[in-house]
């Protein structure tokens, strides 16, 4: 399931509790500029044109929101409770790695930039984690993580204790390119954003 916002004020939605009701597989409703907060963890993204949101996660988790009484943020808010396939492999990856990057910002991370801008090494290896998982090869979040890994090392990088994208600098190392049950809770979160981005766009 996708939900979508659109903020006025540029900032993330904040998440607490209270059922909202449903819609039928079809509907697609807008509560125009309605203050609105989300529950639960889904993925958060900002798509690069305009101020777009797009949430996924269950239909439990991102139905719930509150009348606003309370919300510092404006939105204008959308849901629809079925599943969006996108054609587009591009499409899904620009959108797994521009919710990447905005997690990392919550962790206080802004060296990563926008799909237009960015290196194509991060270009292809968003490709290729989409590609993984629609083909069937990755089928779960760790698995997506080994799938990362794996092509992380194809490309010539090797595990650091700091990230070094300059070959200049010396080897092209990372410090998530251990297994998976060994990276902090905030990586690991890392790869079920991005297995449930991806396989909600797929729409599966």
């Amino acid at each position: 399931m996708v939900a979508a916002f659109s903020t006025t004020q540029g900032t993330e939605p904040v998440f607490v509790t209270r059922t909202h009701g449903m819609l039928n597989d079809s509907d697609l409703t807008k509560l125009e500029y309605s203050q609105v907060r989300i529950s639960g963890p889904p993925c958060i993204t900002r798509i690069r044109r305009g101020n777009l949101i797009f949430c996924t996660g269950s239909r439990q988790e991102v139905s719930r929101v509150v009348d606003g009484s309370r919300a510092p943020t404006m939105f204008s808010f959308f849901l629809l409770f079925r599943k969006i396939k996108m054609n587009s492999t591009t499409e899904i990856a620009e959108i797994a790695h521009e919710t990447n990057r905005t997690y990392c910002q919550t962790l206080g991370d802004y060296s990563q930039v926008g799909w237009d801008f960015c290196e194509q090494w991060q270009r292809l290896s968003a490709l290729d984690g989409v590609r993984a998982i629609e083909r069937g090869i990755v089928t779960r979040p760790e698995e997506s993580h080994e799938n990362w890994w794996k092509h992380k090392e194809d490309e010539g990088w090797e595990y650091g204790e700091k990230k070094n994208y300059n070959k200049a600098l010396g080897a092209l190392t990372h410090p998530c390119m251990v297994p998976f049950n060994e990276l902090p809770i905030e990586q690991q979160t890392k790869d079920h954003l991005f297995f449930a981005i991806v396989t909600t766009l797929l729409g599966r």
